[in-house]
């Protein structure tokens, strides 16, 4: 069964397959994927010959024509699925780039390359008995998952036969049924099958290539011994303590990393605290530890990210609960019930005097009747008697909310008692289960108190009074509850609702500071993608577009450090320029064409170089070569993206340095014209 250019969307299913007199050209095989795309191989039987059999024989080969009638083949075998096949008597089971290598000299390559593209492909969940190659793979960009193999000899073969192999990724297999391929020695046995593999990269140094595999599960420990580079990585690279990529040798990052990875770090840190000074607790949901009892998260600690202190509860029943995916931006908040949950942070001298500014992400359940009277955050004197038990007053300072006309309030009282309340309006549509920030300002020094109330939409209330507020020794802190006395520690008041986010500081935060603290909490937990600012990122050195989006240049130039020309047949050579459009419209995502200042060596069988010329190489957004094209002695001057043709998909203009005519280059043919000015 052959399934030529322009092959696609079809389904392969329920057939039986034997092999008894036929005798294959070698890449063909029972199902012959010639540039065919999105067809799914499925629920098929290769079943044993009745004679033994005498000929190369194969199950399913992928391959792209490397050359017919002077043209180019349009694509590579691409999003095909093979999947709960049955395998039995084959040399090959399935063989992924079937002519890479392939002698150009003989077989009319017009790249004069021989290089073969196969990408996207899956697979899965396929049975190989008496098969001597089980699954053998040339070419980039494909997965191998949960296939099994009896009697066997190599289930699995990466065969890098140029450069680079990379991209592939291997799940749920033995890592022991993984075989690296580099150099002839490595497969004289089975030589014989394979004469394509070698006839274009005899004179390639081991040492000069590169394997590089993603896996998550069920692999890992891959044998490779040998002195290519070997790389082993999973599918998104993320250092989880700073969220940010891992650019050393042991990974490698592509565009599609770098959108996983930004997505991923804008949802869980997507920005900095731009005011540190003076920050002396700091809770954020993101850093809560609990224990799970009939599927519900209950709160046993909550980190302070300043280093300082510790929120925590010990009481199960007094335990509030994590909720996720509940603030606007998906982000967790932390459910206090507004009848006994709390958390406690123990005396410490971090809370001294007292001058502060507190803040707090909050969200009402229901609310009180009244003002309310919900402590956010309480701060209280810890001993007033050293002579006595500890104790806690009352309202010392303390955020408060849970009232629907008077949010939000700040208390500063003396040690007797004495103090103000300050309550802040409430902007328009003020509502239960909808998240605001809450601040306030207590400031010991010149008695002044202020309250504040921040909606998602900027909507800033506030609020000021002069007071006689006088901090005097050590405070201790609660979350979701203050106490019910001046001489008591009994907690009260207790909070009903969520809380994703605190921060105290001991000091008066100016207004331009609170607006910047303000403005990193909005962005955090109501709308994570707006209002970025590039000066928070902890990767802007990929970010510097006026509009905040990837640098696309500055990146392309640094993941092609980690793609070296090399694997263009070359001793060396950096990016003059590169161009991005849908140059694939089937493919998802832009594609990048990339020039270079150096030719590419030709190899020959008779000698290491014959002749040297020019190149465009086609990057997918994983980073993956998916075509050449553009073959030239002259270099390369610039090149450009567009749909110069008024057609589907962008196309590639270019113009040659010693030319006055440019080039546009489209499905592997190109065409001359004159009216490409360069700038």
């Amino acid at each position: 069964m052959y399934s030529g250019s322009r092959s696609g969307e079809n389904v392969i299913k329920y057939n039986v397959y034997r092999d008894n007199g036929y005798v294959p050209e070698e890449s063909y095989a029972d199902i012959v994927m010639d540039t065919a795309y999105k067809t799914t191989i499925e629920y098929n039987q290769f079943i044993k010959s009745q004679y033994i059999p005498l000929h190369f024989s194969a199950a399913v080969s992928f391959f792209r024509n490397m050359g017919e009638d002077s043209n180019l083949r349009e694509n590579a075998p691409h999003l095909n699925i093979i999947q709960i096949i049955n395998i039995n008597d084959r040399q090959i089971g399935i063989h992924m780039g079937a002519r890479m290598g392939r002698d150009y000299e003989i077989y009319d390559d017009i790249t004069q390359e021989g290089r073969d593209y196969g990408y996207y492909n899956i697979i899965q969940s396929n049975d190989f008995n008496d098969v001597t190659i089980g699954i053998k793979i040339n070419t980039s960009g494909n997965t191998v998952c949960s296939n099994t193999f009896i009697d066997v000899d190599r289930p699995i073969v990466l065969n890098c036969v140029f450069y680079s192999l990379t991209e592939n990724t291997i799940n749920n297999q033995m890592a022991s049924d993984v075989y690296f391929w580099a150099k002839y020695l490595d497969y004289i046995t089975y030589a014989w099958m394979f004469l394509y593999q070698w006839e274009r990269n005899r004179h390639i140094d081991e040492s000069e290539k590169i394997f590089h595999i993603r896996t998550d599960y069920g692999s890992g420990g891959f044998n490779y011994a040998g002195t290519a580079a070997f790389i082993e990585s999973p599918t998104l690279m993320v250092e989880a303590d700073a969220i940010v990529a891992d650019f050393g040798s042991d990974k490698k990052i592509n565009f599609s990393d770098y959108s996983k990875l930004l997505d991923y770090w804008q949802n869980v840190a997507s920005f900095n605290n731009p005011v540190s000074g003076g920050l002396i607790l700091h809770l954020d949901s993101c850093d809560v530890a609990v224990t799970q009892s009939a599927g519900i998260d209950y709160v046993t600690g909550w980190d302070d990210l300043s280093g300082n202190n510790n929120a925590f509860q010990v009481t199960s029943n007094k335990k509030p609960i994590l909720t996720r995916n509940v603030t606007p931006a998906g982000g967790a908040a932390v459910k206090f019930d507004g009848i006994d949950d709390y958390l406690e942070i123990n005396p410490n001298s971090s809370f001294d005097r007292g001058t502060f500014t507190l803040l707090a992400v909050y969200a009402i359940d229901t609310f009180a009747s009244g003002s309310g009277t919900g402590r956010l955050i309480n701060l209280g004197y810890a001993d007033t008697n050293p002579g006595d038990p500890t104790v806690m007053n009352t309202g010392a300072y303390a955020l408060v909310t849970g009232g629907a006309t008077a949010e939000v309030r700040a208390f500063s009282c003396t040690i007797n008692g004495g103090g103000v309340i300050v309550n802040s309006g409430v902007p328009a549509g003020y509502a239960e289960d909808k998240f605001y920030i809450a601040a306030a300002t207590m400031d010991s020094t010149s008695t002044n108190v202020k309250s504040y109330l921040v909606s998602s939409t900027d909507d800033i209330t506030s609020s000021t009074t002069g007071a006689n507020a006088i901090g005097v020794g050590n405070l201790v802190a609660r979350i979701g509850a203050g106490v019910s006395s001046n001489s008591s520690t009994n907690p009260a008041y207790y909070f009903n609702g969520w809380i994703a986010e605190v921060l105290i500081y001991n000091r008066i935060l100016t207004p331009q500071e609170i607006s910047e603290v303000s403005e990193y909490l909005k962005n955090k937990h109501f709308d994570s993608q707006g209002g970025l600012d590039p000066n928070l990122y902890k990767l802007n050195r990929f970010i510097g577009s006026p509009d905040r989006n990837l640098d696309l240049g500055s990146f392309v130039s640094y993941w092609l450090e980690d793609i070296p020309m090399n694997d263009a047949y070359s001793s060396g050579g950096t990016p003059i320029d590169i161009a991005v459009g849908d140059f694939y419209t089937e493919l998802a995502g832009d594609e990048v064409a990339v020039i270079w200042s150096s030719p590419v060596t030709k190899i020959s069988e008779s000698s290491t170089v014959n002749n040297t010329y020019y190149t465009i190489i086609i990057y997918d957004s994983n980073g993956i070569e998916i075509n050449r094209l553009g073959r030239s002695t002259r270099k390369w001057q610039a090149i450009a993206a567009g749909d110069f043709l008024s057609n589907t998909g962008d196309e590639i203009a270019a113009v040659s340095a010693e030319s006055e005519n440019g080039y546009y280059f489209q499905a592997g043919i190109y065409e001359s014209f004159s009216n490409i000015i360069c700038i």
